[in-house]
This record gives structure tokens, sequence and C-alpha cells, in this order.
């Protein structure tokens, strides 16, 4: 399993959500720091705030919301949990039903997340691609929404990525002209790129170095970069700034020794993504051709402290 962390430094009020109806299109609500999210009930108590995060294989609920929802972390099988940093300790939970806003997902388990209950929080649980297994989706960034079995996608054609056995988004492209082979992850807020692809555009370059916090609770050290032209999908940025390093989950995904990169909610902003699980296939669509990154996205994220260095 791969899960992404969501505890961040602003808060998120629940008390005011209400539960979209299963009308196909479901909004979704940005957090400060930059993550989407979607009210989620879990049986009949909620709504509560879910991060869609197509990097994650498996849904995930935080312990703090598992103890809301009278539910015993002793019941639980013990397992162990994946993220960008490292590795923890999990248990896994039998859930009620997990609904997003499109009737019941056919999650019947989550894992379960050890935050710090003082934390200010984003959300309360990660909606993983589990929770979409038969779906069509299409995200649309720029509208802030999710359209479910949407119509047209009866027209989708040149689906270009594919849905791994794991539940992962893969696709290849280049950066700076370097086939790279990519993971689409809107469940991150910044782009990585691992070690094998440093080495062939930014070898030698100076790199400003940033604490990151992922879901393990030793962090990492990431070198801030300029890595040139990435194309992957219908999706092209020019100038792009990334995270390099040889965090585990480049090993976890089997792409430890070729070059490889995490494209993030930085460079996915305002595109569409088109997913149909069914045919384990998807694209993304940019709606601006190879445009300079917007540092917009820079400026939300609130989960990494800059420091000084090379």
């Amino acid at each position: 399993m791969s899960i992404r962390t969501l505890v961040s430094a602003a808060a998120l009020s629940v008390a005011a959500w209400g539960i979209a109806q299963a009308d196909d299109v479901l909004e979704l609500r940005q957090s400060y720091a930059g993550h989407y999210v979607l009210p989620t009930m879990v049986g009949d108590r909620g709504p509560f705030p879910f991060i869609l995060d197509t990097g994650a294989n498996h849904t995930a609920i935080l312990e703090v919301l598992a103890h809301q929802l009278d539910l015993s972390l002793q019941d639980g099988v013990p397992d162990t949990l994946y993220g960008l940093t490292g590795s923890s300790a999990t248990v896994i939970l039998g859930v009620a039903a997990i609904d997003f806003g499109a009737g019941p997902s056919p999650v019947e388990r989550a894992v379960t997340i050890d935050a710090d209950v003082n934390a200010d929080l984003v959300a309360f649980g990660i909606l993983g691609t589990d929770a979409f297994e038969g779906q069509q989706l299409e995200i649309d960034l720029s509208d802030y929404v999710i359209r479910v079995n949407p119509s047209a996608a009866e027209e989708w054609t040149g689906l270009e990525g594919r849905i791994s056995a794991n539940g992962q988004l893969l696709a290849r492209g280049t950066v700076s002209g370097v086939p790279t082979t990519f993971m689409i992850d809107t469940g991150a807020t910044r782009s990585f790129i691992n070690r094998a692809l440093a080495e062939e555009i930014v070898a030698g370059r100076q790199m400003r170095n940033i604490e990151v916090h992922g879901m393990s609770a030793q962090g990492g050290n990431a070198g801030e970069v300029g890595i040139g032209t990435v194309r992957v999908s219908g999706l092209c940025h020019r100038n792009v700034r990334a995270l390099a390093s040889d965090f585990p989950i480049f090993e976890t995904l089997g792409l430890n020794d070729t070059p490889a990169m995490i494209v993030g909610l930085d460079l996915l902003d305002h595109g569409q993504i088109r997913i149909d699980f069914a045919s384990g296939e998807f694209n993304i669509d940019s709606s601006a051709a190879c445009r300079r990154r917007s540092s917009s996205m820079l400026d939300r994220n609130m989960i990494y402290d800059h420091r000084d260095g090379q």
C-alpha cells in the first residue's frame, strides 16, 4: 500500500458542510495547504473531509476518526503503511459504507493513520483509488468538480496512461527530453523526481534544501531545482521546479533505478484528469499548451519548511 499523509498547518471546518447528492457532479473543496477534499459519509456519520488522492491505492482514515466512529484498533489487522518518506505500522479496520457523494463506494476496509490529535487537520481521511473501482471520473481542477460516470466518457479516446495492478496512475513522458515514468498523484502538493532522473538532468546544479514531511514520522529532505520542460499525456509545462530526492516511495513503486517523477498538484492545478477505472486507462488535459508553471501552489504549500542550503 502507498498512502500519503494528510496532516497540515491549516484547519478545515466541517461543521457547515453538507453531503453532495448523487447527481454525478461533486464539488471539490481546496484546503489552504492545496489539497482537494470531498465531504464524505462513513455509514450514517459525517460528513468528514477526505483528501482525493490518486497516489494512494487504499482508502485511509485517521485514528482519531476511528475512535469517533467507535472503531477499536484492537479489532484490526496489523500491517505496514508505505508513504513518501518511509513506512510505519498501521491497522486495517472494517468500516461502514463510505460515500463521497456518488453512492456507497466498494471500500469495506480502511487503513489507519496515526496523527497528532492536537494538530490542525486538513482532513480526516484519504480517498484512495480503491474507492473508485469500476467508475469513470473526470477530475476538473479548473471548475473544482468531479464528474462521476459522465456521459461524455463514451467519447473518450487516446487514453495514454495506464492504471497499474496496485492502483497507481502511471504514464510515460519526458523531462527535458529524458524518457521518464510518471505517477499522477493528486494527494501530493509538490512534484518530486528520483535520483536516477536528477543524475540525468540536474547533475552539478545548486539546489535549495527543503524539509519534507510525509506519512511517516521521520520526514526527510529534498533539493528544489529547475528541471526544464515536463511533457506527459496532455500535460506540458516549461520552467518547472521540482523536489529531487531518493525517498523510499520510488523503491516501493519499483521506480528506484529508472528516471521517474511524481506529478503533484503544482503541475496538475487547473487541468483535467480523465480516469477510466473499468478499462484501466487515463489521460490528462492541460488548458494551456506548455505554459510556465505558476508559483501559486507553492505559495499555498504549508507543509514544507524552507531552509537555506545546497
